[in-house]
């Protein structure tokens, strides 16, 4: 299964005041490393994009479990793959680990 990890370093404006990382991040960076796991495919979105007309793959589902927070000067890793596949749609499940 082909997998892609991007890592972040928690900077000061990923964060609320208490130092730890505002919630919506989270889901940019899942969004940033799927993306880059087309990528690693050879599957560029901007390309597919413009092949078959379509404006981008629409999110119908999308949930996260917090367990432990991330914070201000962490380092993470954010690994997407893809775990299902089915006629229409597909499933991107990611999960991040805190190196910090």
């Amino acid at each position: 299964m082909l997998k892609y990890t991007l890592t972040i370093q928690i900077s000061w404006g990923h964060c609320d005041p208490a130092k730890i990382v505002f919630y919506p991040n989270y889901f940019i960076w899942f969004d940033q490393s799927a993306h880059l796991l087309f990528d690693k495919a050879g599957a560029n979105m901007g390309d597919l994009m413009k092949q078959y007309g379509v404006v981008g793959l629409p999110i119908v589902d999308a949930h996260a479990e917090f367990i432990c927070p991330s914070k201000y000067g962490d380092v993470i890793e954010v690994t997407s793959w893809i775990s299902e596949w089915r006629a229409k749609t597909m499933i991107a499940s990611h999960e991040i680990h805190n190196n910090g």
